[in-house]
């Protein structure tokens, strides 16, 4: 724990007092919280996964704001972690830690990170509608169902695993960054 936090605390919202990177893997006292607000100036806050589970919305303040994840994210039980409901506002970037991580989230959740960090084994399950262009260094991706039966894909330079797991939806893929 701390002997002051870097954070306030009122009701269910947690609230960081200064910019600059912040470890809140030991508080004890973020029990009731589910809203981190971020400071002006930016944030990146390291968590453990059970932190990152019970905060459901994160919002960024002025500056670059990210969430690094302690340790490797799943549901748990060796499968996906639906992040998908969640509210991320002003977050650019998420780091993933060592490790096989596996997180569902929105198309427009995916797009919103401008960074995403991932030195293990990713896979990313994407859940909505709309164009996606992955990121260098996830080697899987799988495509939920897009209701209008049609997906862009815009890979990048490195190998990809792609999944569609919808049998009526058409995935065009641009890999002109492969040739």
């Amino acid at each position: 724990n701390f002997t002051t936090p870097p954070y306030s605390v009122s009701g269910a919202v947690a609230t960081f007092l200064t910019a600059g990177a912040l470890d809140i893997t030991a508080a004890t006292d973020l029990g009731g919280v589910n809203t981190l607000v971020y400071a002006a100036g930016g944030n990146a806050v390291t968590m453990t996964v059970a932190q990152f589970n019970a905060f459901t919305t994160f919002t960024g303040g002025a500056g670059t704001d990210g969430i690094i994840l302690s340790t490797a994210i799943d549901d748990g039980a060796g499968g996906t972690y639906d992040a998908s409901t969640k509210t991320f506002t002003s977050i650019e970037e998420l780091t993933f830690a060592t490790g096989s991580n596996q997180i569902t989230l929105t198309k427009a959740q995916h797009a919103a990170f401008t960074t995403i960090t991932a030195p293990g084994t990713e896979t990313i399950t994407i859940s909505g509608d709309g164009a996606v262009t992955t990121r260098a260094n996830i080697e899987t991706y799988l495509l939920g169902d897009d209701t209008t039966n049609a997906r862009a894909v815009t890979t990048s330079s490195t190998a990809l695993n792609l999944v569609a797991n919808n049998a009526s939806d058409t995935v065009t893929v641009n890999a002109a960054a492969l040739a």
